[in-house]
């Protein structure tokens, strides 16, 4: 669960006081950023949750899978080519 996660809760307790404004009350103000990222996380899980059972059919079919591991395995081949090949200068 995100909630107990210390990477999520070093994250918030780094990022979210930023947003909070010193004119306003903190308890209301990070009341409602905490509201609005519960939300928006629920959201996001729903949406997983939702979209793997829609792709619950593709899954159960290996076929469409062994392409899709071989396409991934391509690109990553080809992007550690690149990545010989590519001459950047150092910063």
């Amino acid at each position: 669960m995100t909630l107990l996660n210390p990477k999520s809760l070093a994250f918030s307790a780094a990022f979210i006081p930023q947003f909070i404004g010193q004119g306003g009350g903190y308890v209301w103000q990070a009341g409602v950023l905490v509201i609005t990222f519960s939300a928006l996380a629920t959201l996001n899980g729903l949406a997983f949750a939702l979209g793997t059972d829609a792709l619950r059919p593709f899954v159960h079919n290996m076929q469409p899978l062994r392409w899709v591991n071989r396409a991934g395995g391509g690109l990553l081949i080809a992007s550690g080519i690149a990545g010989v090949f590519l001459k950047r200068p150092a910063v």
